[in-house]
């Protein structure tokens, strides 16, 4: 199978799978960081799909992001988003302005 001899190709599947298994965690995480900070579940229920669909929105453009600037600066642009996230999650306490950024 060719594509198995191809190493970015591998390496961006490796990247990908473990990317996959941690937000899987992160999701759960998110979901009971946001109930402990007073969030209640219709909001939990609606931050979570609210997340999912912009990243439904994003995906498809991500090829012509990686076709144009490369597949390291999109990696590296992507990790730093997913950083900031973390960062704005944590300033989150119920229902305001910090939940929707």
């Amino acid at each position: 199978m060719a594509y198995f001899r191809n190493t970015v190709v591998n390496l961006l599947n490796l990247h990908y799978a473990i990317f996959a298994i941690v937000m899987t965690g992160a999701g759960a995480f998110y979901c009971v960081f946001l109930l402990k900070s007073g969030v209640p579940m219709p909001g939990v229920l609606a931050a979570m799909a609210t997340i999912l669909l912009t990243r439904f929105v994003v995906r498809p453009i991500v090829p012509a992001l990686a076709a144009r600037f490369g597949l390291r600066r999109l990696l590296i642009a992507g990790t730093v988003f997913v950083a900031i996230q973390m960062l704005l999650l944590a300033r989150v306490h119920g229902i305001g302005p910090n939940l929707y950024l």
